[in-house]
């Protein structure tokens, strides 16, 4: 199985499938809209509450800052996420 891994100033950030696909989304967009994002990650769903991309963002956020990059994922309220 691949390991999905990021690098920032040379510490390696273990990221789940849902992490590294958000954090792909604002590497290739810099702002993605929750919809957009909530697409992207659960496709075949029938439902997901914002809560949950709520809580994928803030686990990503959480090893970014670990790493010294602490405000690389800013909100941008009514819209979505952007770097």
């Amino acid at each position: 199985m691949a390991q999905l891994a990021a690098e920032y100033q040379g510490q390696r950030l273990e990221l789940t499938k849902n992490e590294t696909r958000i954090l792909a989304c604002l590497m290739k967009k810099g702002l993605c809209t929750k919809e957009e994002l909530v697409e992207d990650l659960w496709q075949n769903s029938l439902y997901v509450d914002e809560n949950t991309l709520y809580v994928n963002v803030n686990r990503l956020r959480e090893k970014l800052k670990r790493a010294g990059a602490g405000e690389f994922i800013r909100t941008v309220r009514g819209v979505g996420y952007r770097l």
